[in-house]
């Protein structure tokens, strides 16, 4: 049986490899932040929704299963849709602004949105 941190480097470096792959065919180097934004603010497509919320959710998940301490601390429950509207909330104010990568855009909106607590003393 694989331990979690196998577990982990494999689905980080499956999902490397998937975006690695779409981007070969693309011709860039990482998906640009802007283009995420414009999929997510996209609500009349279903095609460019489909693919903010799939970048989203496994952005989140591949941010969560490789690092120890997380950046960002989801509550539980939380829709996709809630972090699309951040995502999309944060370029309309321009705390995230173009020519940010996209991992790096939804990383900084994750922390800014939902913040952990501070660490309790003992």
């Amino acid at each position: 049986m694989p331990t979690p941190t196998t577990t982990r480097t494999r689905l980080a470096l499956l999902f490397c490899l998937v975006a690695g792959t779409a981007q070969a065919q693309s011709g860039g180097i990482g998906k640009d932040g802007y283009e995420l934004f414009i999929q997510c603010s996209a609500r009349h497509s279903a095609f460019n929704e489909g693919v903010c919320l799939g970048y989203l959710g496994g952005a989140i998940d591949t941010l969560l299963l490789a690092t120890e301490t997380p950046a960002f601390c989801l509550p539980e429950g939380t829709a996709l849709a809630a972090v699309q509207e951040a995502y999309v909330a944060a370029f309309d104010s321009r705390s995230v602004t173009r020519g940010t990568d996209a991992a790096d855009a939804v990383l900084a909106v994750l922390a800014a949105a939902y913040p952990c607590p501070p660490p309790e003393s003992e």
